[in-house]
């Protein structure tokens, strides 16, 4: 409704040349491997345990 049917491959033209700039860069490797770190605990750990004794 907001074109009419001749105009449309113009306007399809100017948007493909439109979405082209658009186009976002493909991802660059990792400089280091991925690594899953040690989440930290909320409390200090009892290192000494008196109940073995």
């Amino acid at each position: 409704p907001w074109a009419s049917p001749g105009a449309m491959p113009g306007h399809l033209k100017h948007f493909y040349s439109n979405a082209a700039m658009l186009k976002l860069p493909s991802r660059r490797e990792r400089e280091y491997a991925r690594e899953v770190r040690e989440k930290r605990s909320k409390y200090p750990l009892k290192n000494n345990a008196g109940h073995l004794k």
